[in-house]
């Protein structure tokens, strides 16, 4: 080959695809033979942290070869459109008279993950990867709009590991280092680990967490968790530390708690029905308000003594439910099994 061939050869290779106004493409072929753009290598995980630009755009499915793969880490202050592709790992699916079913396989790989503070992750799938779908460490991230399915731990995970809420329960506060995430619009599923989970003071509006062998939500203290549906999950539906706001929400037919919080929260209009335990229990000092609580195998409501409850609708069936409120301070109007004389 002429050497000026060979030269332009190499120039092309190490020239970053540019979708539109300095936006990054990564795709299945630069992440597997070339690079996509310069401080990315061949071979995954696809290096997007910032140091290229800051917007990046999936434009192809990315398929990892095992459950120790991570298909891309982004840096702080990125963005990552997935564009409606997804990251897919090797999970095993199958035919079942319920739809098609997936056994998420185990491994060290996720499908996006960053250590820094405010990447946006959005549109697209992640599916089937060994360990987390999304983690993302630091505090002020947001995810939006993304089906994750079928992950080997946690769906979604901003702002730090945290605990399971068994050991909330016992007073343990978990970690604090991150917070002020945002998290909205997505769909967890089939997740090995709880669905979703997110630091301090983060905002889980309009997600759908299902069928996950955790709980279907965690959060940190001071978080908001509103207008969402976590039903069907082996732990607790809504898990939340000290001081949570826990609004507009429906909670059904999951293993554990409907909702379950620690002190000084606020728990109010949510929908919280056949959960195998209690349907709310909340700790001290929180405000149990305007819920409708039916047919929960547990208590329709459990609380600390020095929480309050009021206007709310609670339904327990006498054989199957251990009874309809225990304990809490009944502030008033409040109906229970259609009277109006509430324990």
């Amino acid at each position: 080959m002429p050497r000026f061939l060979l030269s332009f050869v190499f120039v092309a290779l190490a020239t970053p695809a540019l979708a539109s106004d300095g936006v990054l493409e990564i795709n299945q072929t630069c992440a597997v033979k070339t690079g996509c753009f310069a401080g990315d290598t061949p071979g995954f995980p696809v290096t997007a942290d910032g140091s290229a630009g800051k917007s990046y755009l999936l434009t192809s499915d990315l398929t990892l070869p095992d459950a120790n793969t991570t298909g891309i880490e982004v840096g702080s202050d990125t963005a990552l459109d997935l564009n409606n592709f997804a990251i897919v790992g090797p999970v095993s699916c199958f035919s079942s008279p319920g739809g098609l079913q997936c056994e998420p396989s185990s491994g060290s790989g996720s499908g996006v993950i960053s250590l820094g503070s405010g990447a946006s992750i959005k549109n697209g799938s992640i599916r089937g990867v060994g360990a987390n779908g999304i983690r993302l460490g630091g505090p002020g991230n947001e995810v939006s709009n993304v089906h994750v399915r079928s992950n080997g731990q946690a769906g979604i995970e901003v702002g730090g590991q945290v605990t399971g809420s068994t050991a909330w329960r016992n007073g343990s506060v978990g970690i604090r280092a991150s917070a002020g995430s945002i998290v909205t619009g997505n769909t967890v599923s089939e997740s090995g680990g709880d669905g979703i989970l997110c630091g301090e003071g983060s905002t889980i509006a309009g997600n759908t967490s299902y069928q996950n062998f955790g709980n279907g939500i965690v959060v940190q203290p001071g978080s908001t968790v509103i207008g969402n549906t976590a039903n069907e999950n082996q732990g607790d539906g809504i898990a939340a530390n000290v001081g949570a706001t826990i609004s507009q929400n429906t909670a059904y037919g999951n293993q554990g708690d409907g909702i379950s919080t620690l002190e000084g929260a606020t728990v109010s209009d949510n929908t919280v029905y056949g959960n195998a335990d209690d349907g709310v229990q909340a700790g001290s000092g929180s405000n149990v308000s305007r819920n409708g609580v039916r047919q929960n195998f547990g208590y329709g409501l459990n609380l600390e003594s020095t929480a309050s409850y009021r206007e709310n609708t609670i339904t327990s069936d006498p054989v199957l439910s251990t009874g309809t409120v225990l304990g809490g301070v009944n502030a008033g109007a409040n109906v229970c099994n259609g009277s109006l004389t509430c324990p």
